[in-house]
């Protein structure tokens, strides 16, 4: 039961660094383009300009 318990501490673990992870990302992502993070449920209502999408294929 041991080994379960350490298992499961780590994936807990992972998790958290993996979510950590992906904030910096969106974050760096934001201050890189200027263009805030929506979630998906405002991406379905918002609409982006053709440079705003021009200048995030660039990057």
């Amino acid at each position: 039961m041991r080994t379960a318990t350490r298992v499961s501490r780590r994936i807990a673990r992972l998790r958290a660094l993996w979510s950590e992870l992906d904030y910096v990302q969106r974050r760096v992502l934001e201050n890189k383009t200027g263009v805030p993070f929506i979630t998906p449920a405002e991406r379905r209502r918002s609409r982006l300009r053709v440079s705003q999408l021009e200048y995030l294929y660039r990057l």
